[in-house]
């Protein structure tokens, strides 16, 4: 570039001028090398050094989880995270806590090594990072890292070349600034190229010592080793141009700004210089340090521009140095003593600027630290402790900017104004030990200050001459009292002072006051506010509530607060009052902000639950716009009366702090610039300049434990990419305990970001929770389908949608799954249907069982009538017949009697007969009680001896087994009673373990034969045997002629258990 490419720049010119007086130029050449175009000789140009007051910087702390106080590297990722380089780990930083990447032995994909030399975004957004042992890049999404050895191309013996700088050219091609030459890695095939030095080849790089390399604004390659600068032609691979400069024995850089000059840094102490490569051309830049010759003013560590075009240099001990746009001056910034808000040390190694125009410096031996430029929205003063050029306190009572641009600020005891044209503070004494509480200038640029128990103070600007004007009880023309908290000029231009006593009217002809209190009682009423209407009349606000005062009848109206009355003033602490352009009166209190009604006597009330930022409102201005900016104790909040919509401004967007109240300091300069002053300091702004997008930090989550353990991601498990580039996280039913930590990527007082969350399908609301609870945690959760969203809002922001969101699917355990659910399903109706078919199998079978045994006993029934009751019947008419056939008496009598005894048996077998089809045990009592009454109407009338004996306590048996016992019994006493022809039938019922029932007779017994088998065409035997298996008993007959017949049944235990 050429002085007449840049004409109006400063710095080219002086260039320009000293390359005119110089009488000789260098011969063109090298001695090293033909293609060289040396370097000039040019006498250095000092630009005036600034001390800068103007950036408050941040510390960040090691308590964080930093792994090592000195950073030498920055850069920021895709995704907003800022990554330290430091000597001993990589940290990935996230507003609140680091995460810290070292080399693990038992992990290959972990970091190649820990001491961290170089490191670079590339164009696709992956890291390079530059170990002691390894090159690496690093992908986001797995969080693993791929090794690059470039050992490989390096003769034997020698050790993995150190890389001090990596840059990236048009093709993707990543280059390496190495101790053993410069090293390309292609970008498609990755293969590793390697240029050095040759002595026998001129148009190889100037040295194998490559300090850094890199395009120009026209794509040109060049390569800066320790003697010189190369320009690389990357297609052919030869240097098209050298220019030797001095050794260097630090680290050469170079850059070439928006402007199109090319810095570069130089020398054994790596001086700051302007290159012309096509002259080339050396001019020494430097900072004129006036009598400090002595600090290292040209140890320059590293460089950057800004997005304002600024150029910022590292250094060795004058800290941090800012360039300004048209390289005019240099603003030093530097650590200060006692000031917590300075530069923590001044040795700087690094400095960065993230994509948020957030600033961050690598320090030699403090952690970094972080700043904001806030030139285009919020200036704000504030105390520093051990500066001189700040405010004395940081309670800000007044503030005002004069027609002269200069800005008076009232705090605790003093007085003080920041000259417009230095930047420097000037404490005016007359006011020490003083609350300054009102400033004001009047239409003449009087200048009128209003105090704390010192009454109102004048001060001409032409002369300098200062009047003071107190309160004297036997004067009633001097102001009426000496705490003068707002002071107004009228329409007229009159000036009225509003105190603690009353309000007092200034006559400027002879200097006296005319004063008016809507309260006899001195001191009874402490007026905060004073305002005009277009009518003249005055809007008051006091401890007391909302006063109107009429000039013209003198008298006060007064409204207060009624907690009975929710449409009355909301509270009687009226802190401010504004009129606006549509004669609107906004009045602040000390709880909300009002807006007095036509009928002048109720109020519309808005609040925090109208997202007012806080609810005292200490002072009001309004904007070219008609919007109304508001000082809170939460902030700042600007509300659009005609839109109804509010928005608000806290620390994070660039305040000295949270709470603007105390005094209600504000104004407006005819400029449009506006003032707010309070607890936390002041605040100085162009409403037109604040972006609407101050706050908007994106979320992102950063942690996912599993119980209560991080979870990293690793291939072919539930967490395959990284948690912030997961969108579906499928878990089983035993990972439904877990926990997700996010964080909002500001930086900006991150402390004070306010965080939501919810998870759709379970929480029903948002969840509210500080920067400092940043952990969401859901535990036991049932299987299903989730979402879970988490989102971020500055403090008393607007919260900015829509966040981050995360499907999650937890699946069921598997006797819970759909499938088992369905198989369960189909076996339990499988099982229904096997059991309804086998109930009525079963019922079938008993249908049968009983139909056969109600067939078998109606053919017993028919058996016994026939062989007994039938037959004796048939015995009786055949008796009769005879007798029918005789005239012999004796015969006729004989065979009346034989009828009569056949009829009595008969009469007794038919009563067994029916007595056994009715009778049941359970219906006649127990089977003690039902066989012994069988056993006696067996043998009544029949001249037979009955007996019945039990032995042992009856037991209670099942039904079933109680009516075969009964049916067995019934047939053996019915066959001992027909067919024994004995005398004597025993029946002894035994219960112990087992029931065991015995019938015994003493007549003439039954053949084995018979008792095996039966009685061929009847069913006696066979029946009692068929009943006996039916409950599983033993059924034995004992036939031992002629001693008599026992039938023994024995009932076992565990039948009578089981059933």
């Amino acid at each position: 570039m050429t002085a007449e490419s840049c004409e109006g720049n400063e710095l080219y010119v002086l260039i320009h001028r000293k390359l005119v007086v110089m009488a000789i130029l260098l011969v063109l050449g090298s001695r090293f090398r033909c293609l060289a175009s040396p370097a000039l000789s040019i006498p250095a140009i000092e630009l005036p050094l600034r001390s800068g007051t103007d950036i408050r910087f941040n510390h960040l702390s090691l308590d964080a989880g930093l792994s090592q106080t000195r950073v030498e590297q920055i850069v920021e990722d895709d995704h907003g995270f800022i990554w330290f380089g430091t000597q001993y780990g990589l940290n990935r930083f996230d507003g609140y806590s680091y995460r810290v990447f070292v080399h693990d032995n038992s992990n290959p994909n972990s970091l190649g090594g820990v001491y961290i030399r170089a490191l670079f975004k590339d164009a696709n957004g992956t890291l390079w990072i530059a170990c002691d042992q390894t090159l690496d890049n690093y992908d986001p999404v797995t969080e693993r890292f791929t090794h690059y050895r470039l050992g490989n191309t390096v003769p034997s013996g020698v050790a993995e070349p150190t890389v001090a700088q990596i840059s990236q050219d048009l093709s993707g091609t990543i280059w390496l600034s190495t101790s053993a030459g410069l090293y390309g890695i292609t970008k498609s095939d990755h293969r590793v190229h390697r240029y050095v030095h040759q002595d026998s080849d001129p148009s190889s790089i100037s040295s194998n010592d490559v300090q850094s390399s890199g395009l120009d604004r026209h794509n040109d390659f060049w390569v800066a080793t320790r003697n010189g600068l190369n320009k690389l032609n990357l297609a052919s691979g030869r240097v098209e141009k050298y220019i030797p400069l001095p050794v260097i024995y630090a680290s050469a850089a170079f850059h070439e700004d928006s402007q199109g000059r090319f810095w570069v840094t130089y020398g054994p102490v790596n001086s700051l210089g302007l290159l012309d490569r096509n002259s080339g051309k050396l001019t020494p830049i430097q900072p004129n340090l006036g009598t400090s010759k002595s600090q290292t003013a040209g140890t320059i560590f590293s460089m950057m521009e800004d997005h304002e075009e600024a150029m910022w240099f590292a250094t060795a001990g004058l800290g941090l140095l800012r360039l300004d746009k048209k390289a005019t001056y240099f603003t030093r910034y530097q650590n200060e003593i006692g000031d917590s808000n300075s530069l923590a040390s001044n040795r700087v190694n690094t400095v960065f600027e993230d994509t948020g125009h957030r600033f961050w410096v690598g320090l030699h031996q403090d952690s970094p630290d972080f700043f904001v430029l806030d030139s285009s929205s919020f200036r704000s003063f504030s105390r520093q402790a051990g500066s001189s050029n700040n405010l004395v306190s940081s309670l800000v009572s007044s503030i005002y900017k004069d027609r002269n641009g200069d800005i008076w600020i009232g705090t605790t005891g003093a007085l003080q104004v920041i000259d417009h044209k230095t930047g420097s503070y000037r404490r005016v004494h007359r006011f020490d030990g003083t609350d300054v509480l009102s400033i004001i200038e009047d239409s003449s640029g009087t200048l009128w200050f209003g105090t704390a128990d010192f009454g109102l103070f004048s001060m001409d600007p032409q002369t300098a001459g200062w009047h003071q004007y107190r309160h004297r009880p036997s004067d009633p023309s001097a102001i009426i009292g000496d705490t003068v908290e707002r002071i107004l000029v009228d329409h007229s231009g009159s000036l009225w002072a509003a105190t603690w006593d009353g309000i007092s009217h200034f006559n400027a002809n002879n200097h006296s006051f005319e004063s008016y209190t809507s309260k006899p009682e001195r001191g009874s009423t402490n007026y905060y506010a004073i305002a005009e209407d277009s009518s003249g009349a005055l809007w008051l606000g006091s401890n007391r509530g909302l006063d109107f005062f009429d000039p013209l009848t003198k008298e006060f109206t007064t409204l207060t607060h009624h907690s009975e009355d929710a449409a009355s003033l909301s509270d009687n602490r009226v802190n401010t009052i504004y009129i606006d352009a549509s004669k609107h009166v906004w009045v602040g209190t000390q709880n909300g902000l009002d807006r007095l009604k036509e009928d002048r006597k109720s109020f519309e009330h808005f609040s925090q639950n109208d997202d007012l930022s806080g609810n005292v409102i200490s002072c009001i201005q309004s904007d070219d716009a008609g919007s109304l900016w508001m000082s809170t104790n939460r902030g700042l909040s600007r509300f659009d009366p005609t839109a109804r919509t509010l928005k608000v401004y806290a620390q994070i967007d660039g305040l000295p702090g949270e709470d603007l109240t105390g005094w209600g300091a504000c104004s407006r300069h005819d400029d449009g610039e506006m003032f707010f002053g309070g607890f936390s300091g002041a605040v100085a702004f162009q409403p037109r300049t604040v972006s609407e997008t101050l706050s908007r930090p994106s979320v992102r989550l950063t942690d996912f434990q599993l119980s209560g353990k991080s979870i990293a991601p690793a291939a072919n498990t539930f967490l395959e990419q990284a948690i912030d580039y997961t969108s579906l996280l499928r878990l089983n039913h035993s990972q439904s305990i877990f926990s997700f930590t996010f964080a909002g990527l500001n930086y900006r007082n991150s402390d004070k970001l306010r965080y939501r969350y919810k998870l759709d399908g379970l929480d029903r609301d948002w969840n509210e929770v500080s920067g400092t609870k940043r952990t969401a945690s859901y535990t036991t959760l049932p299987a299903g389908t989730y979402t879970f969203r988490v989102e971020t809002a500055a403090s008393r922001g607007l919260w900015i949608e829509p966040g981050a969101a995360l499907k999650i699917i937890i699946a069921p355990a598997w006797w819970n799954s759909w499938p088992f659910r369905t198989m369960i399903a189909i076996l339990f109706a499988v099982a229904l249907y096997w059991a309804y078919r086998h109930r009525l199998e079963a019922q079938e079978a008993e249908f049968k069982m009983k139909l056969e045994e109600r067939l078998g006993e109606r053919t017993r029934i028919a058996r016994d009538l026939h062989d007994t009751l039938l037959q004796t019947i048939q015995g009786s008419k055949m008796a009769a017949d005879n007798a029918l056939h005789t005239s012999d008496p004796l015969q006729m009598r004989r065979a009346v009697e034989r009828i009569s005894a056949w009829l009595g048996q008969a009469t007794r077998e038919g009563r067994v007969a029916v007595e056994s089809l009715r009778t049941s045990p359970d219906q006649a009592g127990s089977l003690s009680t039902t066989i012994d009454k069988l056993l006696q109407d067996a043998t009544d009338g029949s001249g037979i001896e009955g007996v019945f004996t039990q032995a042992g306590e009856a037991k209670p048996l099942h039904a079933a087994v109680t009516d075969e016992v009964y049916r067995i019994a019934h047939e053996a006493i019915r066959n001992a009673c027909t067919h024994s022809h004995g005398t004597r039938i025993e029946v002894r019922l035994v219960f112990s373990n087992d029931v065991v029932l015995s019938i015994r007779d003493n007549g003439l017994g039954i053949t084995e034969a018979l008792a095996r088998d039966g009685r061929s065409g009847h069913y006696g035997v066979q029946g009692m045997k068929e009943r006996a298996a039916r409950i599983e008993a033993e059924l034995s007959i004992e036939a031992s002629s002629p001693t008599g017949t026992k039938v023994t049944l024995t009932v076992p235990e565990r039948v009578i258990v089981a059933r």
